[in-house]
Parts: structure tokens; sequence; C-alpha cells
């Protein structure tokens, strides 16, 4: 298989339009509500997670706050398929052990991962909004009851 070229409007450093809208969304939300840091393509958290294959790697996050220990990633339905994560990242015999990566190396930090697909975000918009905003509104509440007293949790 080989790897398409993207257009540089519709992918501005490699990231789609739907992930771009995913972030605005949750920024602005997040800016509503006294949550202020909120990471575009975080590269930090998932910098050294051990892969199949033995090595440590490192894995992105397309939004991540680490206030809320909450982050998102929008999987595009083509470059998140088997056949495309398969080749791309040959190491995983499929994608779901790939996403499976992702959301264990995220638990084990401590932070909680939820994935956007694109078919969801294009056909159920205002329901994925919904989502995104009922999981960014029960963090504040977990976060005081499990965590209190942690000096890396901000109280909002």
């Amino acid at each position: 298989m080989t790897k398409r070229p993207l257009c540089p409007v519709c992918y501005p450093a490699g990231r789609s339009a739907g992930e771009i809208e995913l972030f605005k969304f949750v920024q602005s939300y997040c800016r509503q509500h006294g949550v202020s840091k909120v990471i575009s393509n975080d590269r930090s958290l998932l910098s050294r997670v051990m892969s199949p294959d033995g090595r440590k790697r490192m894995y992105g996050l397309d939004v991540y706050m680490p206030d809320l220990r909450l982050a998102f990633e929008y999987n595009g339905d083509y470059w998140h398929s088997d056949d495309v994560i398969t080749t791309v990242h040959p190491v995983f015999s499929s994608a779901d052990e790939y996403h499976g990566l992702k959301k264990t190396a995220c638990l084990e930090r401590g932070v909680q991962l939820m994935f956007v697909w694109e078919h969801e975000w294009k056909h159920r918009r205002s329901s994925v909004e919904d989502e995104v905003r009922s999981t960014i509104d029960d963090k504040p509440a977990i976060l005081s009851s499990t965590l209190a007293g942690a000096s890396t949790v901000t109280s909002r």
C-alpha cells in the first residue's frame, strides 16, 4: 500500500479537518468551564510506550487536557482501518491492537482516553458533542473525589 499524499489545506501538519474541529470544540467548551490547558497533538504523555515488538515508541494524542486527565483521539475511518494501521505500524496485527495499546498506556498514566470516529462525527455530531461534554463535565467530580489532595490536580 502506498501512502497517499495529504492536501495541506485539508490536513495542515497531517491533521484532518475533523480532528481540528474536535480540538476547537473541546477547547471552546473547556474554556467556558474554566479549563484553560487543552493541548493539540500531544507527544509527551505517550513518549515512551512499549510496543508489541518490545521497543519503546512515541504515540500522540489528538486532544489532551492534563488538568482533567482526559484525552480524545479522532480516528479517521480510512487512516485508522486495519489495512492502514498494519501497513503504517507493522508491529500491530490490527487497528484494535493499536487503539488498545494507546488506551491501556493512557490508563496506566491515569488518563481516560475517548475515541471519536470520523463516521460518528460526521453523521451523529450532535450526539458525539453531547458525549464529549458529558465526559468533560464528569471529570472534575471524579478528580476531586478520587485524587483529593494530589499536588498535580488543580481544583476548578
